[in-house]
């Protein structure tokens, strides 16, 4: 079944989120500078690393602020999607960025405020990340959870941004209806994110 996440539950989804992207090239261009990410070497490693950004991420930001979906199966969470609402407070909050990036937040916002130039100038949801278990991967999880926040969108009237970070995920948020915005250009040689739009159906 799918629930909304409770705050006892973000370890699980931080480490599902570590696992799924400690080899993603934009997250590792998102996080460049984290001493501890820049200095992982293999897949365990970098998980250790991420795993406690991402909670920090979901413990400030996206289940008090926004919207983060969980699919459980017989009291395991199998799946976790993140949101942001077009609901949610106005403004930007600095203080939000210290509390989950401390020395890194400065430089985390000029990130954020780079990337969302991209972003459509209505009020919109945002998927931040969508992942599943290794071991539940071929399910149908993920589309259940893509699905879900979908029909949420539709019922809200406003249409869905992300961006999507390889060709396999681009492929699948066209099969749900995104269409290529923009290519995201950045200065290094790792791949680049690209921008993705649903309009509400």
């Amino acid at each position: 079944m799918i629930r909304s996440a409770e705050f006892s539950d973000i370890p699980v989804i931080a480490e599902l989120m570590a696992t799924a992207f400690w080899d993603d090239d934009a997250f590792r261009r998102y996080f460049k500078g984290f001493a501890g990410v820049d200095r992982a070497v293999g897949a365990e490693e970098r998980r250790k690393a991420l795993a406690p950004i991402f909670a920090r991420q979901l413990e400030v930001e996206y289940v008090p602020e926004g919207v983060v979906d969980v699919f459980e199966d017989d009291g395991e969470i199998l799946g976790a999607a993140s949101w942001n609402s077009p609901f949610e407070r106005g403004g930007f909050n600095f203080g939000s960025y210290v509390r989950m990036y401390g020395a890194h937040s400065f430089r985390m916002a000029i990130r954020d405020a780079y990337s969302k130039r991209y972003h459509p100038a209505e009020p919109h949801w945002y998927l931040y990340t969508i992942v599943v278990s290794p071991d539940a991967q071929g399910r149908g999880i993920g589309s259940q959870l893509l699905g879900h926040g979908l029909q949420r969108a539709d019922d809200s009237g406003h249409g869905v941004y992300l961006e999507a970070t390889t060709p396999g995920s681009r492929r699948l948020y066209e099969r749900h209806g995104f269409e290529v915005k923009a290519e995201i250009p950045t200065p290094d040689a790792w791949a680049n994110e690209v921008g993705m739009f649903r309009p509400t159906l």
